[in-house]
């Protein structure tokens, strides 16, 4: 029997999946339908998806600070604009800065005996005589220097790099619950699909014996896979996920497999259509496999149909009753 939490997990993932084109064309090829109202205009189901996934994500981000108004703190041979959230400590001669969020500007004049130290969670940066910048957003540092050197050190790294004007390094987290709360901050910010990528590679290394952790990421590799569409290596997350027997995001990796595979292989898919109709509740999935059966199991086809045409709204409901009619049909 389905649980409270499934049934909300599943009722996200409907309203989520939209139907792809490369899908409806397929489908009503096959139908010898024309297809429907191109106004349509969905989204890739697996982008949609991602966004699902990362709404119901294990980590629960912190409230975000709010920033503080942009200011500028100046004393004589240093200067400091700072737009975002941290704290300046120290002396006038020897400045700390413990920085949140945001960017901090600053300049300090070289031989005056002056010293400026920020730290963010991914780094620390010292600075004798330059002008640079610190942008810290969704649990990255970067440090862009415009004139003089500055010297950079990440955290988790074994030596501080020194840049020169006109280059910068990027410091990502260095623990596993940061670069997974990054990986959230960057799907809320609709940010591409290779820079979450590049996020949930580097926490894999870090969760090989966490298992619960390691399934999470597989689910969420497997839908931004798909939404590049590198098909094949969503298709071995997604079957590594389900083999590996985790639960949590099991509703969500059925459904995408089944419509990734639909997509790659059309009526090929069928017994993985049928895994997922046989798993889920009636959705998305019972349609596809409906257009699959329509010619030899008429009746099969129908009952899918019915079934899920009350759970579907959209393009899919519009392909359901596009099925109905056809099957109506081949009654007369």
């Amino acid at each position: 029997m389905t649980s409270p939490d499934d049934a909300r997990l599943r009722q996200s993932t409907l309203e989520h999946t939209q139907l792809d084109p490369r899908t409806e064309a397929r489908l009503l090829e096959r139908l010898g339908a024309q297809p429907l109202a191109s106004s349509w205009r969905p989204a890739l189901a697996a982008g949609a998806l991602t966004a699902a996934l990362a709404l119901g994500s294990l980590l629960l981000l912190l409230a975000l600070r709010a920033d503080r108004p942009a200011s500028v703190e100046q004393v004589q041979d240093m200067a400091l604009d700072l737009d975002g959230d941290g704290d300046v400590l120290g002396t006038e001669q020897h400045r700390e800065v413990e920085w949140r969020e945001g960017t901090l500007t600053a300049s300090v004049a070289p031989n005056k005996g002056l010293s400026l130290v920020v730290r963010t969670e991914e780094a620390q940066v010292r600075v004798v005589g330059t002008a640079f910048e610190v942008h810290r957003a969704h649990h990255a540092t970067t440090v862009t220097v415009q004139r003089g050197s500055v010297a950079v050190g990440c955290v988790g790294a074994t030596q501080e790099l020194v840049l020169q004007a006109g280059h910068s390094r990027r410091c990502l987290p260095a623990d596993l619950a940061s670069l997974l709360t990054r990986f959230t901050e960057l799907t809320a910010a609709r940010a591409p699909a290779q820079l979450r990528l590049a996020t949930l590679d580097r926490a894999s290394r870090m969760a090989t014996d966490d298992s619960a952790v390691g399934g999470e990421l597989l689910a969420h590799r497997a839908t931004l896979l798909a939404e590049v569409d590198r098909t094949v290596e969503a298709l071995a997350n997604a079957e590594r996920y389900l083999a590996e027997g985790h639960e949590a995001r099991r509703d969500e990796v059925l459904s995408l497999t089944a419509h990734v595979a639909y997509d790659r292989s059309g009526c090929g898919a069928e017994p993985v259509l049928w895994r997922a109709v046989e798993a889920l509740d009636p959705g998305p999935e019972d349609l596809l496999l409906a257009g699959c059966l329509a010619d030899r199991d008429p009746e099969a086809a129908r009952t899918l149909v019915e079934g899920a045409a009350d759970q579907v709204s959209g393009a899919w409901l519009q392909l359901a009753r596009t099925l109905q009619e056809r099957l109506s049909d081949d009654d007369q």
